[in-house]
């Protein structure tokens, strides 16, 4: 082996074992957690993978705002039909970036 190639993969592998070790990586292949929090007895907010979405509940349905991603919008919907009387009735978006509209799908 040529030191040239020894010296490349060592490094690479030192530079890999420490990427490994870092804990965002880490997290990407971790399951998701997720929280709910009524701010009031009708509002609340929903977090998942660092972002925030609002909720009202009203006796004719649950407004939402934001949706985020496609992988969190089942737990967002789960979660807020566990605390409404009523489905969502109303999502509302503040503005078209998908980490606010991809989970309106």
């Amino acid at each position: 082996m040529h030191r040239r190639h020894f010296l490349r993969n060592t490094g690479l592998l030192t530079g890999a074992s420490l990427f490994l070790q870092n804990k965002s990586f880490a997290s990407l292949f971790n399951p998701l957690e997720y929280k709910v929090t009524m701010l009031r007895r009708n509002v609340g907010i929903f977090t998942e993978r660092g972002g925030t979405i609002g909720f009202l509940l009203t006796k004719d349905g649950a407004v939402v705002i934001d949706s985020q991603f496609p992988d969190t919008s089942p737990h967002l919907i789960d979660e807020v039909n566990k605390q409404a009387t009523s489905p969502i009735k109303f999502l509302l978006n503040t503005h078209h970036h998908g980490d606010h509209t991809s989970g309106n799908i």
